[in-house]
């Protein structure tokens, strides 16, 4: 099951956005209100497709694949852009199901009895100065587990960027148009994360100083439609520096972002959002492959968001 976690924004999350231009976004910014950073006008209408195909025929064809793991998995996430950030994000996942593969069975010589694809939004996504290094919070989604769809929050911390590669290796569907930071991991494990745990029994899930924890938690009753394929997730914050995290209007955990507006801050896209946590957002996906093409699976998936939706993406910074 650890597999199946250790690299899921896409993303959380667990969401492939195409961005407008800078100069689009502050068009609409100023649409209405007439005030950039206004968070009733700065929202932009996302619609992107990831794939994610652990059962495309040339990952068998390898030579290196007899070295690999009988049971790993291909992951992949994508920063929507290097110098996006957001207070408050709302996306639908909608998986196309006549297209994925979304369960298998496990192969020999594993201890792993399915393999599950994987979908997610990641949220308060940071680089280091070196561009080394990514730090996020990661909700994942898997429909196929348990009952009714199961999910992990969970936050990554030194992801190292040497386990990149190619975004057109790992995604069929427009990958060069994704963002600007993104690595596809086949290792078994893609790095640590801090395990979220519901304390006071609430069932709402905040952050504990545990590493890879086991966590996987069953989706709020009617969360995800069976019939569409789609869930909803939503992070914002009602409360200034602290996110929230929604799964179909039902409230899931908190976080404290790492990084926030200034109180003292004198930018006009940023005075309306004094003391919020921002960073940026990234999609993520992962399918596991196993020692034949079907023991691999395929995940089709858009992530959607209304302008309605997205209040709160309030600036693009040069870099």
């Amino acid at each position: 099951m650890k597999m199946t976690k250790k690299l899921f924004l896409v993303a959380i999350a667990t969401a492939a956005f195409a961005l407008t231009s800078c100069d689009a976004l502050m068009a609409a910014a100023n649409t209405k209100s007439g005030t950039q950073g206004d968070g009733k006008t700065t929202g932009i209408k996302w619609n992107k497709k990831m794939t994610v195909d652990g059962q495309d025929k040339k990952l068998y064809d390898q030579d290196t694949k007899a070295a690999l793991p009988d049971y790993f998995y291909r992951r992949f996430i994508k920063k929507i852009r290097a110098n996006e950030t957001v207070t408050n994000i709302a996306t639908d996942i909608v998986i196309d199901l006549e297209k994925s593969v979304l369960v298998t069975d496990s192969p020999a010589k594993t201890t792993v009895t399915k393999g599950y694809a994987v979908v997610g939004l990641a949220f308060d996504f940071h680089t280091s100065e070196d561009k080394q290094k990514y730090d996020f919070v990661l909700v994942g989604f898997a429909p196929e587990r348990g009952d009714n769809g199961q999910y992990y929050i969970e936050r990554y911390f030194d992801i190292a960027t040497a386990k990149a590669e190619s975004a057109a290796e790992a995604m069929a569907d427009d990958a060069e148009d994704l963002g600007s930071t993104g690595f596809d991991s086949k290792d078994t494990a893609m790095g640590s994360y801090y395990t979220f745990r519901d304390a006071d029994g609430d069932g709402v899930y905040t952050i504990t100083d545990e590493i890879d924890g086991d966590d996987w938690i069953n989706l709020p009753a009617g969360a995800y439609d069976k019939t569409t394929g789609t869930v909803n997730v939503e992070v914002k914050q009602e409360t200034a520096g602290l996110y929230e995290v929604y799964i179909a209007g039902t409230k899931v955990a908190e976080y404290a972002g790492e990084t926030k507006i200034p109180e003292d801050t004198t930018k006009l896209s940023e005075k309306n959002y004094k003391g919020f946590a921002r960073g940026g957002v990234a999609v993520y996906a992962n399918t596991p492959m196993g020692a034949t093409q079907d023991k691999g699976t395929k995940v089709v998936v858009n992530f959607k968001s209304n302008k309605h939706k997205t209040n709160g993406l309030f600036e693009e910074v040069d870099e």
